[in-house]
Formats: structure tokens, sequence, C-alpha cells
């Protein structure tokens, strides 16, 4: 009777040690998988925000440039459709003189999955251009839906949403 006690006792002692295993690499796991997503949210964001500004930041004198620095992460469908109308957004923004500064004021994450992601980025800024020498102020908001190259994001579409 000891012998089937003894062995009974072994048998729960090992089941309780296998689940006790089994919760705690599962825990583990759980929590590298949000650790993941959440650097992954972090990031999307971070391209948005990045590119939201690099469209609000404009400069007469330097549209070549800019226009260069608002392509770099973006998707090739993206850059192709922009670089299109290339010439004549450096042209308006040389003819019109235009002068914008812009800055994030916040940004959430719309929806995100493993290899897209859509960001509302809300920002403000200011213009001033041959028409209005005095800095107008300026409210954005806009809707950037992001792909997943490898480890960056990428820019693959930008509208302007109400």
């Amino acid at each position: 009777m000891k012998e089937g006690l003894r062995w009974a006792s072994l048998v729960v002692l090992s089941t309780v040690c296998v689940v006790a295993a089994w919760t705690a690499v599962s825990g583990l796991l759980d929590a590298r998988d949000l650790d993941r997503r959440q650097d992954d949210r972090a990031a999307a964001v971070a391209a948005a925000e990045k590119k939201v500004v690099d469209l609000t930041t404009l400069r007469a004198e330097s549209g070549e440039q800019d226009l260069a620095r608002l392509l770099e992460g973006t998707t090739p469908t993206f850059r192709k459709e922009f670089e299109a109308q290339a010439d004549s957004f450096v042209a308006s923004l040389r003819q019109g003189k235009v002068d914008a500064e812009g800055k994030v004021t916040e940004a959430a994450v719309k929806q995100i999955g493993d290899d897209t992601a859509s960001v509302l980025v809300a920002a403000s800024g200011s213009v001033s251009n041959s028409e209005a020498q005095d800095a107008q102020p300026r409210y954005y908001r806009l809707l950037v839906n992001l792909v997943r190259d490898d480890d960056d994001w990428l820019v693959d579409r930008m509208e302007f949403v109400s």
C-alpha cells in the first residue's frame, strides 16, 4: 500500500512540475510576443510621424531635398506615384515661395497586423508663402498606411482625413 501511495505521489508531483514548467514557458513566450507587438506599434508610429513631419515641413529653397527626404522610407508604389508629380511639386514650392514647418501633436495606431499598419496622425504647423508673408497656422489629420519591409515600416499611402 505504501508503495502505491508513493507511486501516486510521484505521479502527482511530476504532473505539477510539468504544468508549472509549461505555464512558465508559456508566460515567457506571451511576454516576448507582447514586447514584440509593442515594439512594432512604436516603430509604425515613429515611421508615420516622420513622414507627416516631412510632408508638412517644406521650403521653396530646398524643394528637391525636401522631396527626397519625403520619399525616403516609402514603398516603390508610393514613390512612383509621388515622383510622377515631383517637378510640379517642386515648382509650386518655388513659385509660391512656400515656407512650411510642421510638427506632430498626436499619433495612434488604428490597425496593425504582421505586415501592415494604419496610423492616425494629428499635426500642426505654420505656412507662409507669396500670398501670406506672415506665417499662418495649419492643422492636419492624416491616415498613414504602412507596410513592413524586414525590420522597417515603409509608408505606402498618406491621406488627409477629417
